[in-house]
């Protein structure tokens, strides 16, 4: 059973894979890539949003239990 806030042994490995490949970027490459990562963060942040607002989960409820996960870790 995965656990809000950690990650499964499969991303796990795809995150030392991801790490890996970081190390050979180039700075501008790395800027490129943070700046995409960001945007994606956050088109995901409004799909969760409009998805609680949708089934009637309280934001502020959901970002309690987010901060919860991460404490308890």
């Amino acid at each position: 059973m995965d656990i809000l806030g950690q990650l499964s042994a499969d991303q796990e490995q795809e995150l030392q894979k991801i790490t890996d490949q970081a190390q050979s970027l180039a700075l501008e490459q790395a800027q490129s890539y943070i700046v995409e990562i960001m945007r994606q963060m956050m088109i995901r942040d409004n799909l969760i949003a409009h998805l609680l607002t949708t089934t009637g989960m309280p934001q502020r409820q959901y970002a309690q239990s987010i901060v919860f996960q991460s404490k308890s870790l």
